[in-house]
């Protein structure tokens, strides 16, 4: 597959998939106050281009909107000569093709655009080239140029051949057959059109629905309703297997057209509802979806729900376009007429007269054939509805004019059900009951239906009054005692077997009953262990929280009472300095005490939480370097604390050596770090990767004497960081390079930074 330029997705907009889908485009406010900002030739250009494809994309622009579309097309356009940005260049000639293309100055639109594939061709680019010309043959109208269209698409078609681009080549011919089909060339489509299917699955190309499509019109044209639905029913598959959104409303809307032909309204009614639920951000294909799906209720005897469909489309905003008032007429005449308000469907038949007669002159053959065929079945049905039958007569008989080989079987068979609706009402029941069985044939040809209900209805009745005048010509005694005596033997037969049927469905009911009372029992008695069940459940919940409250309870208060002792010990080492004169132990009684309240802190810390199972770290280490640097009063002596801690939360049997770890190292540094200029001490606690931890104590002091070993020379101080680095699992390591630093580097047993553990380890 090749990518198309960007610039190019401006242009295929209107053409790229059914009619009715358009990407959104922004506002042409928002796009002409962008243009007045605009400080670049290029960005001035793009936006022009943007403009005038808006303006093109109304397909009911007035002339005026045609003219501010020209007028930016040309602007665009010397900007672009003018920067000699051929990309730019290509792209202004494409719209104003375009615009040629819907003032239907055919010739002067394929000027345009061989400018833009000579210049494709002279620069070698086959690509772009097949590109623009599968371009004109989309853009281009059917009426009088289908040579044209074809001829572009097989152009197109033999550049893609030639630079092995085999998806292009075959959609190039899928869009060749689609030309053939509205040239009315079936077989030769239908050919063309498996053959793109087999290129594609060649090619390994997925999104097969398009040319399923091809092939399911195919089939309409020829009334051949089974291999329709098949096809439609493929497309609809490989819809939902490619999650192709664009393409789904058109599918399902199709499908469901189809549905509705061949009589399976129900189906028909699930599938227009999927499309309207696509369609409902735009009111595009609103009025197409809405005639279907009032046609589908309305074959379901839902007409009830049908009109105030109608009238909500009404109050949403009346159709601007003519067709759309067409359509939405017409329904609003069946609507009205099936409901039984004569008026209100006889004043929208008046309506929908000029719509038609503003149209038929706009369509070209089959499609005037079309609008007729609507027309005059749509006001037959009304006057049948509300009784007019002369009315219907009327159209009925325009209806026989039509070319019938041109005409659905589906559709003759409504036709067919309208001729026997009129003739019943003026009792032609012999001519009635020919339509009738017309009617049922075609269905039958159609829907494999069953036998007719109405056929058998209507030859009863038509039996019955021919029996009824021989016998009030021949006044024949015997034979109306006959008929009597046939009666009365109905009436027995008619009793008999209802008392017959009362007691089956008496007995049917009774046990239906039983059953029903067992099953009830049956459910009350599962409902109510159910129920002690939940009720033990819940006890135990609560006696379990009862139990986690009170052990919560329980180490807060073994926290409180273990820092009320340690503050004894503290007071009790005070007391003892208070008779010493000693400067040696006066010195190990405060380093003491630093050890002790460090502990101390902990087990305050994890009273005063609410989690009794972890110390938030970056606290506590604040807290300790606070009261050492009151303890040493830090501040006469010049020196600073800095911090880099994580938000990390600790298990009280890591917190502890880690405290002790910080007390030893901040104490040696304020002691013999620094001289008179004192300096700055540096605690971090970082994560070095997802399962290790780092802590370092580090100053700017003046570092370890020369000849230190951390082997030979040792103190009380020294030999417990290692001790402790040893609890932690971790590695001990000083460096003295610019002052001191202490490493210490561990694995957690639990981490938590702002997430879960689980997700940490994840």
């Amino acid at each position: 597959m090749f990518k198309l330029p960007l610039v190019f997705l401006l242009f295929l907009a209107p053409v790229m998939v059914y009619a009715g889908w358009q990407p959104a485009l922004p506002a042409n406010s928002a796009l002409l106050q962008k243009l007045k900002k605009s400080n670049t030739d290029t960005s001035r250009i793009k936006l022009q281009l943007q403009l005038a494809s808006n303006y093109l994309d109304d397909v009911d622009a007035q002339k005026k909107n045609l003219d501010t579309a020209a007028n930016f097309i040309n602007q665009a356009k010397q900007l672009a000569f003018k920067a000699n940005n051929t990309d730019l260049q290509n792209s202004s000639l494409i719209l104003l093709g375009r615009y040629y293309i819907l003032q239907d100055s055919i010739l002067k639109a394929k000027a345009a655009f061989k400018l833009v594939t000579d210049y494709y061709q002279k620069t070698g680019n086959k690509q772009q080239e097949a590109v623009i010309w599968s371009l004109l043959g989309t853009l281009l109208p059917l009426k009088n140029t289908a040579a044209d269209k074809i001829a572009c698409f097989e152009r197109a078609r033999n550049l893609f051949v030639e630079i092995h681009h085999p998806v292009e080549a075959a959609t190039a011919l899928r869009n060749i057959a689609e030309v053939s089909i509205d040239e009315n060339k079936t077989e030769i489509a239908e050919r063309q059109a498996l053959q793109a299917l087999a290129e594609y699955k060649t090619a390994g190309y997925k999104k097969l629905q398009y040319v399923y499509d091809v092939l399911a019109r195919v089939s309409e044209v020829r009334h051949d309703e089974r291999k329709q639905l098949y096809y439609r029913i493929e497309a609809v598959k490989l819809i939902d297997a490619t999650q192709d959104s664009v393409y789904a409303a058109y599918c399902y809307h199709r499908l469901a057209s189809v549905y509705a032909t061949v009589g399976m309204y129900e189906q028909s009614l699930v599938w227009v509802k999927k499309a309207i639920e696509i369609n409902k951000a735009t009111s595009k294909d609103y009025y197409t979806d809405a005639l279907l799906l009032v046609t589908d209720m309305t074959e379901l005897n839902q007409q009830d729900k049908a009109v105030p469909i109608l009238e909500n489309i009404i109050k949403r905003g009346p159709p601007r376009r003519q067709v759309d008032q067409y359509i939405i007429y017409g329904l609003l005449a069946e609507g009205y007429a099936h409901a039984g308000q004569k008026a209100k469907a006889e004043d929208y038949s008046a309506k929908l007269a000029p719509v038609f007669n503003a149209l038929l002159p706009t369509y070209d053959e089959p499609k005037r054939l079309a609008l007729y065929r609507r027309y005059y079945k749509t006001l037959a049905e009304v006057y049948v509805a509300i009784k007019e039958y002369q009315h219907a007569e009327v159209y009925l008989k325009k209806i026989a004019l039509l070319p019938q080989k041109k005409l659905s079987a589906s559709y003759r068979s409504k036709v067919n059900l309208l001729l026997f609706k009129v003739d019943s009402a003026n009792g032609n029941y012999v001519s009635a009951i020919k339509y009738l069985e017309r009617h049922k044939t075609m269905n039958d040809s159609i829907y494999n239906a069953v036998k007719n209900k109405q056929v058998a209805e209507l030859q009863i009745k038509y039996e019955t009054s021919k029996k009824e005048q021989s016998i009030k010509v021949l006044q024949s005694q015997a034979k109306i005692q006959h008929a009597e005596l046939q009666h009365a033997n109905l009436q027995r037969n008619i009793t008999f077997g209802g008392i017959a049927m009362l007691l089956i469905i008496a007995g049917v009911s009774y046990t239906a009953y039983r059953q029903k009372q067992q099953n009830n029992l049956h459910l009350q008695h599962k409902q109510k262990e159910i129920n002690q069940q939940n009720d033990a459940l819940q006890r135990l919940l609560k006696d379990k929280d009862k139990l986690l409250n009170e052990k919560d309870w329980l180490l807060k208060e073994v926290h409180h009472r273990v820092k009320n002792n340690l503050q004894i010990i503290i007071s009790l080492l005070n007391t003892q300095a208070a008779y010493l004169e000693n400067k040696t132990a006066l010195s190990a009684i405060k380093e003491s005490q630093n050890r002790v309240q460090a502990i101390s802190l902990i087990h305050q810390k994890l009273y005063k939480a609410s989690n009794v199972a972890s110390i938030d770290m970056p606290a506590y280490i604040y807290e300790l370097a606070n009261y050492l640097q009151d303890s040493f009063n830090t501040a006469e002596q010049h020196i600073c604390f800095q911090y880099a801690i994580e938000p990390i939360n600790m298990d009280i049997t890591q917190a502890i050596p880690i405290g002790l770890i910080v007390n030893e190292a901040v104490t040696n540094a304020i002691k013999y770090a620094f001289d008179t200029n004192g300096g700055n001490i540096l605690i971090a606690l970082e994560t070095t990767s997802p399962c290790n931890l780092r802590l370092s104590i580090s100053d700017n002091g003046n570092g370890l004497p020369p000849n230190f070993n951390i082997k030979t020379n040792s103190s009380l101080g020294m030999e417990m960081m290692k001790a402790l680095s040893k609890q932690l699992g971790g590695s001990f390591q000083i460096k003295s390079d610019q002052g001191t630093t202490l490493l210490i580097d561990f694995q957690p047993e639990e981490i938590f930074s702002g997430v879960d553990a689980e997700s940490i380890s994840a």
